[in-house]
């Protein structure tokens, strides 16, 4: 894959595929993913890694993939892990907001924490936040590293989950080439997880990556519900709108990176150049597309790090 990041995707399927192929569904798949201002400067090295993460769990290639979905959702699994670590001494606070960040000669890290403005110093901290926020709360940064920062790009993700009397379709999940169409993808959850385990309703996630200026980012969730309604017709004909048991809008900034053309020379380390102060984020999930494997892959990388720093000073 190295020798893909400094070609776009466009250039490359265009000249490997046809000009057919990379139009009927790469492109529209490229501006729906990354939006008109950045599809044709997503790099190859990035349908690579989808590429190899979709075939990894196949025995061969023309073997179906293997998924799984935890029992009950992730929801479970995240309050198993905060009581493991709250029984280990841990605390762990939500909702609170950090005003600043700093290291010291010591080789403390102080954080001003919370609506007071308290600061505290820690050991270590290992910081998630998207790269730009990360700038923006960090003091003693070297210029070198901001400008890393700063020339991570994203998009943000848009989601419509529907409830529903009916199923959808067949398919589990469903790429929309249509550029009509306002939404990307249409993940049918049921048909991986069986409608029993959600008394026998039909969970349809429709999903879209947008910038936080698109009209549609914008819109409340009425608004954007009634936009995407009528084009589920597309998907099932005998689609009507009393299908719909109950919907619910999440939006979120930050999502998706935009992997561009030799990203991975502008991805910063995980080691920010200040003592004890670490950085791990989406952005340096590379050459694969972020993941929750791959996050929990790094959280350990993280803490096998930070611990390893502190037991040599």
């Amino acid at each position: 894959w190295h020798k893909l990041e400094s070609i776009s995707a466009k250039e490359w399927l265009i000249r490997n595929t046809n000009r057919e192929i990379y139009h009927a569904f790469w492109e529209p798949m490229l501006r729906g993913k990354f939006g008109e201002e950045n599809y044709e400067k997503v790099s190859m090295a990035w349908i690579w890694g989808k590429m190899t993460t979709r075939f990894a769990s196949r025995k061969n290639i023309l073997a179906k993939e293997v998924l799984g979905y935890p029992n009950g959702s992730f929801s479970h699994l995240f309050q198993l892990l905060a009581k493991i670590c709250e029984s280990n001494s841990a605390e762990i606070f939500l909702s609170t907001q950090i005003k600043r960040i700093r290291g010291s000669n010591s080789g403390e890290v102080f954080m001003t924490i919370g609506q007071q403005g308290e600061e505290e110093a820690f050991d270590a901290v290992i910081a998630s936040t998207p790269s730009h926020i990360f700038n923006r709360l960090t003091e003693g940064l070297s210029k070198e590293y901001r400008s890393k920062l700063l020339n991570i790009k994203y998009m943000a993700a848009v989601l419509i989950v529907l409830v529903l009397k009916h199923p959808l379709s067949d398919v589990y999940w469903l790429n929309i080439a249509d550029r009509s169409v306002p939404f990307i993808g249409i993940i049918e959850h049921t048909n991986l997880v069986g409608s029993e385990r959600y008394k026998g309703r039909h969970i349809v996630y429709l999903s879209n990556y947008l910038s936080e200026d698109h009209e549609l980012y914008k819109m409340t969730g009425n608004e954007l519900f009634d936009t995407y309604l009528p084009h589920l017709k597309k998907i099932n004909p005998d689609f009507t709108a009393d299908w719909v048991k109950e919907y619910h809008h999440h939006k979120i900034p930050n999502a998706q990176p935009v992997v561009d053309t030799n990203y991975g020379k502008n991805i910063p380390a995980h080691e920010t150049g200040i003592q004890n102060l670490y950085l791990a984020n989406t952005s340096q999930v590379y050459p694969q597309d972020r993941g929750t494997n791959y996050s929990v892959a790094m959280g350990r990388k993280m803490a096998h790090l930070a611990l390893s720093n502190l037991k040599n000073e």
